[in-house]
């Protein structure tokens, strides 16, 4: 085995990158706590965490009561927002139904019920620790318009 050592001021570098996980988790948390307190209600289910669970909050995921998942994507995006559907693809906001996906349609061999009634209307938007209070606001604004 070889051993490689790592620089000294690399080694450094990356602590300091690791030591802010946190802080940068924290701002995700908090930008997400944020969108969920403005999304309304009568539009949109939001997900929940269950008691004492935990979620890294990477995107906020919301369900559609009044509109196909499609088409509340498709408007945020001509407004700028990088809405998606179970993906986080920037090329490709809207997944195919698992029955469509080559690799999970293998395992899909009972009706999933739950699946089956919020897929089509399920839409992530993202809260980013880079976004500001008022890029939140943007997008809480439009979401609520659809």
């Amino acid at each position: 085995n070889i051993v490689h050592s790592v620089p000294e001021n690399v080694e450094r570098e990356i602590w300091d990158a690791l030591g802010q996980i946190d802080e940068i988790q924290t701002l995700r948390t908090r930008n997400a706590e944020r969108l969920i307190r403005q999304i309304d209600g009568t539009r949109y289910a939001v997900q929940q965490v269950p008691e004492n669970g935990e979620s890294t909050r990477n995107r906020v995921i919301v369900v559609a009561k009044h509109r196909e998942a499609r088409e509340v994507i498709a408007t945020l995006r001509t407004k700028g927002i990088a809405a998606n559907n179970l993906t986080q693809s920037y090329t490709h906001p809207y997944q195919e139904h698992i029955q469509k996906d080559a690799l999970l349609s293998k395992y899909y061999t009972e009706r999933l019920e739950v699946y089956e009634q919020i897929f089509p209307k399920v839409v992530s938007v993202p809260c980013s620790p880079a976004l500001s209070d008022m890029e939140i606001d943007y997008m809480v604004k439009e979401l609520n318009a659809i």
